[in-house]
């Protein structure tokens, strides 16, 4: 179903309440939307509610589907409990050429679709301006979770930041303003040489199974195991570990578990923190994304 009265048809599929956030900024612009599995809140009301997830991409213009895109057996992530969300061949024709496909994470299988039908994928997660921004509430998920689960304040403690990409800047300077002894460990020079920029203890990651056990608070946002059982074996007993890289994390959490340290994996910190935020910080970048391509077409 087309809707030519308005700018631009969109269809929000799956996802959690950034997504519906999301739609609701994108309304607010005044897009046609149409979703099909997050979940309703506030603001949502203009929006058509699609029977599927076919009848929702059908004549879409630009598809949102979930920051945290879709599993092995394509299933977009969703709330508990919602049918219908997988992708399948009859879904991906209805997808027209041309269309801007936003997803977290593509596997190659929804690659493959996309190159055969002429639909293009916007890594979100590869996307400077939406990294950065998503980095606010990740960081801010991670200090909660760290002040919830210790008896000491962050103020005057020990952190360290393992790796100083857009995460680990935004999360350095947090714990920086609550008064922490920050210590930032990366594996290239110009990353130290940031950290040390921005006023934090810089060391090189060769450091860390001698240097760790100062740490009384642990941030990892390194895709990689690099909190393995040699380094948790020298961690402070009462050290509390918050790992927010991509699953699995880059912590040994059986390891973690069997020398008794608190260790947590914490996914989708966005969504469950500052779901409003950080789905307004979506449909911005949604939104300049699709006028950027607007105007390039016009320029051509």
């Amino acid at each position: 179903m087309r809707h030519s009265a308005r700018i631009l048809d969109v269809a929000v599929i799956g996802g959690d309440r950034r997504e519906s956030a999301a739609a609701v900024y994108l309304l607010e612009r005044g897009a046609a939307v149409r979703v099909f599995g997050p979940p309703h809140v506030e603001g949502l009301t203009g929006a058509m509610r699609a029977r599927s997830l076919a009848e929702a991409v059908d004549g879409a213009q630009v598809i949102v589907g979930p920051v945290r895109g879709l599993d092995a057996d394509n299933h977009l992530y969703g709330p508990p409990g919602v049918p219908g969300l997988w992708l399948t061949d009859t879904v991906i024709e209805k997808i027209a050429p041309g269309t801007l496909f936003f997803i977290g994470w593509a596997n190659d299988w929804l690659q493959q679709r996309a190159a055969e039908r002429g639909f293009r994928l916007v890594d979100l997660l590869e996307r400077d301006d939406f990294a950065i921004l998503n980095a606010i509430p990740t960081a801010e998920g991670a200090v909660q979770k760290a002040m919830e689960e210790s008896d000491v304040t962050l103020f005057g403690s020990s952190c360290f930041v393992l790796g100083f990409g857009r995460t680990g800047q935004t999360l350095a300077r947090a714990l920086q303003g609550l008064g922490a002894r920050v210590t930032v460990l990366d594996r290239n020079a110009a990353g130290l040489a940031r950290a040390v920029a921005a006023g934090h203890r810089a060391r090189p990651f060769s450091d860390l199974s001698e240097a760790v056990e100062e740490a009384e608070f642990i941030f990892n946002t390194v895709p990689a195991l690099v909190l393995d059982r040699v380094v948790l074996g020298r961690t402070r007993r009462d050290v509390v570990i918050l790992d927010i890289a991509s699953a699995p994390g880059g912590t040994d959490f059986t390891a973690a578990e069997g020398f008794g340290r608190k260790a947590f994996l914490l996914p989708g910190l966005p969504g469950k923190v500052a779901p409003r935020t950080a789905g307004r910080y979506l449909g911005e970048v949604v939104w300049h994304t699709v006028m950027e391509s607007c105007n390039t077409l016009q320029g051509l």
